[in-house]
């Protein structure tokens, strides 16, 4: 991918223009030999958490704010504004 990662951005979001998740940050190549980063995409991901048995709990938080980029998007700036 050709944005930028940072020391600690491992394991962090990678989103698209829509704010859908399609992969994880997993790490850069020596930034003296070639600026590349490095993600996992979504799927594999998913497949991975299948295998493992691990169900995702995203939590309030994340209802939160998905509810209030909802809002947002549909125009409704009050209710966006609490929300996140």
């Amino acid at each position: 991918m050709s944005a930028q990662i940072h020391y600690g951005d491992s394991g962090g979001p990678v989103i698209d223009y829509q704010a859908d998740v399609i992969g994880l940050n997993v790490g850069a190549a020596d930034p003296k030999v070639a600026k590349i980063t490095l993600a996992v995409p979504i799927n594999v991901v998913k497949e991975f958490l299948q295998k493992a048995q691990i169900v995702p709990d995203p939590g309030p938080l994340t209802k939160l704010w998905v509810d209030g980029l909802k809002s947002f998007a549909d125009g409704r700036y009050d209710d966006a504004s609490e929300k996140l």
